[in-house]
């Protein structure tokens, strides 16, 4: 996210607060903007922590996505679906593509209209051994990759139109009409640009 600061105005409508600091390669791991729903109905945007610490024994490395077809199911998620969703700010994600032959080729995808994009998430407290950072993580939901992103890989983040934030961030909409937002968009609503190869 290179313009956080616009994304909390323009894409949440808050101009008022902190944001993280503008960069490109947002990774898990690191801190990111997202919008959530006060108290009062309104969105209100905040700074989150992209991750969220694995619950598997056998791990101590981050989760940083949950699939669509099975978050409202996974009990490691299933009360984040129903009760802590947000929208992540961004102004392009990435996939590497994997040629039979040759370095791997960066891929970026970003809204038609140069606009920002809105992924679908969900939130958890986290449990901070020494109280800095972030005090909450948060996960991207991925869905099937529609036809543009699915010549690179085969899932994408779940994208949320503006006309559909209050339904997505609303505590009370069922969840057959939150599964039918994480439907991938479609191929109009965004471009691609290749990168250069990776070594």
């Amino acid at each position: 996210m290179t313009d956080p600061a616009g994304a909390r105005r323009n894409l949440f409508g808050d101009p008022n607060g902190s944001v993280p600091e503008p960069n490109a390669e947002i990774a898990p791991g690191t801190e990111v903007l997202a919008g959530g729903r006060s108290a009062e109905g309104q969105i209100r945007a905040a700074v989150l922590y992209w991750g969220i610490p694995s619950e598997r024994p056998d791990s101590s490395g981050l989760v940083a996505s949950a699939r669509a077809e099975n978050v409202a199911r996974n009990p490691s998620f299933k009360e984040s679906f129903q009760r802590r969703r947000c929208l992540i700010a961004a102004d392009a994600f990435y996939e590497w593509g994997m040629p039979e032959e040759g370095p791997q080729i960066v891929w970026k995808f970003r809204a038609s209209d140069d606009g920002y994009l809105a992924f679908a998430g969900i939130y958890q407290p986290l449990r901070s051994a020494n109280g800095e950072g972030p005090a909450t993580g948060c996960l991207v939901v991925t869905t099937a990759a529609n036809g543009l992103v699915g010549r690179v890989h085969d899932r994408m983040p779940a994208i949320i139109g503006r006309a559909d934030f209050d339904a997505w961030l609303n505590p009370d909409s069922p969840r057959e009409d939150l599964q039918e937002l994480l439907r991938p968009v479609q191929e109009a609503e965004l471009q691609a640009e290749e990168l250069a190869p990776v070594a």
